[in-house]
C-alpha cells in the first residue's frame, strides 16, 4: 500500500500593484505590463505551512504571461521530453514479437521514427539556440503616460512619486 504526499506552494493576496509600458517577449510588440504582488506560502496536503516570502512579477496585459521569460520550453522540460521518448522506445523495443513475423517490419519501423524523434529531441536539449535579441526593443519602449488607469479606468492622481490610481491604488511607473 502506498502513501503519497502532496506538496505545491500557493499564492495569497494576488493583487496588481504597478503599470507601466514594456515589451512582451511573447507577444513580440510594445504592450501595457502589470506588477502583481503576492505571499507565497509552501504547502503541504493543500495546507499553506511555510511561508516563502513576498513575490512580484511582471506580467503582459495582452498574453498574460511574464514580459521577459523566454517563450519557449524550459532545458529541463526538453531534458525530460527526451527522456520520456527513451523510454518509450526501449519499452516498444522490449516487446517485439519473436513469432509473429507479419508485424515486426512496422514495429521495427515505428521503432527507427522514434529513434531519429529521439535524436532530434537530444539535439534541441542539449544545445544552446540564441533567443532573439529583445534588449533593444527593450531599450525603444517610451514611457507609460496614461492619465487613466488600465484596470478600473479612473483617472491617475500625481503623487510626489508619480501617477496613482485612488480606486486600486496601481501605481504608474
Amino acid at each position: 500500500m502506498g502513501f503519497f504526499i502532496i506538496t505545491g506552494k500557493r499564492e495569497f493576496r494576488l493583487r496588481p500593484q504597478a503599470f507601466r509600458n514594456d515589451f512582451c517577449r511573447h507577444c513580440h510588440e510594445e504592450v501595457l505590463a502589470v506588477r502583481y504582488g503576492s505571499f507565497v506560502f509552501g504547502t503541504l496536503f493543500w495546507i499553506p505551512l511555510l511561508p516563502l516570502g513576498p513575490r512580484r512579477r511582471w506580467l503582459c496585459w495582452e498574453c498574460f504571461q511574464p514580459t521577459h521569460s523566454h517563450p519557449g520550453p524550459k532545458r529541463s522540460q526538453r531534458f525530460l521530453m527526451v527522456l520520456a521518448l527513451a523510454i518509450l522506445i526501449t519499452g516498444l523495443a522490449s516487446v517485439l514479437p519473436e513469432e509473429a513475423p507479419d508485424t515486426k517490419p512496422i514495429l521495427i519501423g515505428l521503432i527507427a521514427a522514434m529513434g531519429l524523434g529521439f535524436i532530434w529531441f537530444l539535439y534541441l536539449g542539449i544545445s544552446h539556440r540564441n533567443a532573439p535579441e529583445w534588449k533593444p526593443h527593450l531599450a525603444r519602449v517610451e514611457p507609460c503616460q496614461d492619465h487613466q488607469c488600465p484596470l478600473c479606468e479612473a483617472p491617475l492622481h500625481l503623487t510626489a512619486e508619480g501617477a496613482e490610481c485612488r480606486l486600486c491604488r496601481v501605481k504608474r511607473l
